[in-house]
């Protein structure tokens, strides 16, 4: 802990890539243990029940998540407001004040949002835990009715997805693709559409946005359709005066050009065995 926090408060060093804080900090982890406590506005969020802990790779991480029922919808929270729910907490406040961190926290947001935190999986996985308990179990615990659990249940769905989305328009969303990558035909044209702002595209396997927040120097401003005749690797974000949008990536692969292959050699190198000897 000292050896991290020593370098996280030092001006010079903590955003270095190779010895800065990262050193000792599994980002992703720390994104997304923020994006639940964020989503639920959880009233114990970063000043109870967490626990930080350090894996084999000598990574700081958080976790694991748990402790809701204190979020903002239990308490009948409105869903709107808190965008940056306790950032000021722990190291998060020294974290976000990192513009690549930041930018993390945004896309593992729209990532999650496009798998198990869409609206629809939400919904699916609160069915799924209802299922198991049972109304009947639910009386058991003191529901009053099985009315009154189906209201309550869809009551969270409701405030989920209010809260989801509105967090969602605080954002510039990501770019979308005509098709999300797999197998194209020669020549498919890749169509990208996005919200207000100019879109950035980059195939060669750097993002279009640079460290700290300009335009890599490998990325092109999307004028137009984009051809394909070999597989390609792309990704795209919307920039807004400095903001820009979560990361939109896919590989489209097109058929291979097999006309020009040629058989020059076979080799052939049986089992040492009989009247055949190893260098026959």
């Amino acid at each position: 802990f000292r050896q991290f926090e020593n370098v996280l408060y030092d001006d010079t060093l903590w955003r270095d890539p190779v010895n800065g804080y990262r050193h000792y900090l599994d980002t992703v982890d720390f994104a997304d243990y923020f994006v639940l406590n964020v989503l639920t506005r959880n009233g114990d969020g970063l000043l109870l029940s967490m626990f930080p802990w350090k894996g084999d790779d000598d990574k700081l991480r958080m976790g694991p998540a748990w402790d809701y029922n204190w979020s903002a919808y239990y308490i009948s929270g409105g869903p709107t407001g808190s965008l940056l729910h306790r950032s000021d907490q722990l190291w998060y406040a020294r974290l976000f004040a990192d513009p690549d961190f930041m930018q993390l926290y945004i896309d593992r947001w729209w990532a999650l949002r496009r798998g198990p935190m869409s609206n629809a999986s939400m919904a699916s996985i609160i069915d799924q835990q209802a299922a198991d308990i049972t109304p009947q179990k639910s009386l058991l615990n003191g529901m009053p009715s099985t009315i009154e659990w189906s209201r309550r249940l869809q009551q969270m769905k409701t405030w989920l997805s209010q809260r989801a989305d509105w967090i969602d328009g605080n954002y510039l969303r990501p770019p979308v693709f005509n098709q999300d990558g797999g197998d194209v035909p020669d020549g498919f044209a890749v169509v990208i559409t996005g919200s207000s702002g100019t879109i950035y595209v980059s195939s060669d396997g750097t993002d279009p946005r640079a460290p700290g927040g300009a335009v890599s120097s490998s990325a092109r401003t999307y004028a137009g359709p984009l051809p394909l005749h070999a597989q390609t690797f792309l990704q795209a974000r919307t920039r807004s005066g400095s903001s820009w949008s979560g990361l939109t990536a896919a590989v489209f692969s097109t058929p291979q050009d097999l006309s020009k292959l040629a058989l020059t050699e076979i080799m052939y190198h049986p089992a040492a065995s009989g009247n055949w000897t190893s260098d026959d």
